[in-house]
């Protein structure tokens, strides 16, 4: 008998079955999600560069900001560092997302194995959301210098953009001023935010599919990946906002030494992420943890439109059944 996208079900080889089909997948995974990066990154630029604007202050005169919502954000970019300077920050952002989403969303089928899902189109809605948290919180883990690093370079001023190297020397010194705690700054907000966009994106597209799917509403093709994807990119977001305004700030926070704190220690604008919660709560209220949101779909639908919809021809040209 024939399932969705031409595979038998003898031809669905299961990924405990051969490890290599793993490693492949990872692969596949983790060039689709550079190519979405590519196509949303100027949005995902704006988008933190909105975050940590007007941090700890409630009252903010508009007329001096300097990012006015996503289009103006991105016309001042423009107009005060060049054309290309929406793309401040790709390699650094690339560099992350390889190995990120490669493990992420390469992770997530071989996850639900794990948890028992043998058939894709009956597999419940809690296995799915239990695999992308386990695999989104591995990578997010793993891959958290890489994500200081993209933070740093996308939220960076021309002035300090200026002073940085590249991404690699960056994280070596880094580790040479802080040690290893300052490579895992943040990792607390990055990893909840990495699981839940994880779980949230992947099993809402797999799902949403795969109801589609079995209700024959929809062919597997491009018109059902299509919207699946931007489905998927809708839940993430209002999911992932808050979290992604927390980690923002927390890893964009440059540790300074003055003479005012006790035996030259340290000194941080926020404690922790939950710190950082408290004080964007106070300060600027609930809104505050939806700063940057347009921006954040218009990178995330980009992306995650892009995504999927390569993922899944790289898939179908690698003989490797759809999600």
């Amino acid at each position: 008998r024939r399932v969705h996208g031409g595979f038998s079900k003898t031809e669905m080889a299961l990924f405990s079955d051969d490890p290599n089909l793993i490693i492949q997948h990872m692969a596949l995974a983790g060039v689709a999600n550079s190519l979405g990066q590519t196509a949303g990154h100027p949005f995902d630029l704006i988008k933190m560069r909105l975050q940590v604007q007007g941090q700890g202050t409630r009252v903010v005169d508009k007329q001096n900001l300097l990012y006015r919502g996503t289009f103006r954000g991105l016309y001042a970019i423009v107009e005060r560092e060049g054309a290309l300077a929406v793309y401040k920050g790709w390699l650094a952002c690339v560099l992350r997302e390889l190995p990120y989403s490669g493990m992420r969303v390469g992770l997530y089928e071989p996850m639900k194995e794990l948890f028992g899902a043998r058939d894709p189109s009956n597999t419940p809605i809690w296995k799915k959301m239990a695999s992308g948290i386990c695999s989104g919180t591995i990578a997010a883990f793993l891959v958290n210098p890489f994500d200081i690093m993209k933070v740093r370079f996308c939220a960076a001023s021309p002035e300090e953009y200026a002073q940085l190297k590249n991404p690699l020397q960056e994280i070596w010194m880094l580790f040479r001023k802080e040690g290893v705690r300052g490579l895992w700054r943040g990792v607390g907000p990055s990893t909840l935010r990495g699981a839940t966009i994880t779980a949230v994106q992947l099993s809402s597209y797999d799902h949403v599919k795969h109801e589609l799917l079995n209700h024959n509403i929809m062919s597997e093709g491009t018109t059902l990946h299509f919207f699946s994807s931007v489905f998927a990119a809708t839940c993430a977001v209002i999911a992932t906002n808050p979290m992604d305004v927390v980690k923002t700030r927390v890893m964009n926070q440059r540790v300074s030494y003055t003479q005012a704190s006790a035996m030259g220690s340290s000194v941080t604008a926020y404690k922790g992420p939950m710190d950082c919660l408290v004080k964007v709560m106070q300060s600027e209220g609930l809104l505050g943890l939806y700063k940057g949101v347009g921006g954040a779909w218009l990178r995330l639908g980009p992306h995650t439109i892009v995504t999927f919809m390569t993922f899944e021809q790289l898939r179908n040209w690698f003989g490797v059944r759809p999600i």
